[in-house]
């Protein structure tokens, strides 16, 4: 029977996965996500591939999220506000669009997850 410790040890990495639809999924993964799978997770419904842009956030955790949600007129995100980030977002009503995702960035520059 497998238990909660070795589901850890098996899936190390967790990221916070923020919709714009209001929900939030936790993504468990073996290794940290790569490039397409985060481009994957932050492109729009009709966009064929997405750039992805880095956001700090001001407790030290990191999003990624469509560097062009604003300009493809993707939905705002309702989980984070101009006050929890360090870009400007006035020009996208204080919100981030389209769905975001969230972890934190090691010492050796990968994006780990938030655990």
């Amino acid at each position: 029977m497998k238990t909660a410790t070795s589901a850890s040890k098996l899936f190390p990495y967790h990221y916070n996965y923020y919709k714009t639809d209001g929900t939030v999924e936790v993504i468990k993964a073996a290794k940290p996500l790569p490039l397409e799978q985060l481009q994957s997770l932050v492109k729009g419904e009709n966009d064929e591939h997405s750039s992805i842009e880095g956001v700090e956030l001001r407790n030290g955790n990191y999003l990624f999220v469509n560097e062009e949600g604003f300009i493809n007129d993707l939905p705002r995100n309702p989980h984070f506000t101009q006050d929890e980030v360090y870009v400007d977002l006035s020009h996208s009503d204080n919100r981030l669009c389209g769905n975001v995702i969230e972890g934190k960035i090691d010492d050796d520059g990968e994006f780990v997850g938030v655990n």
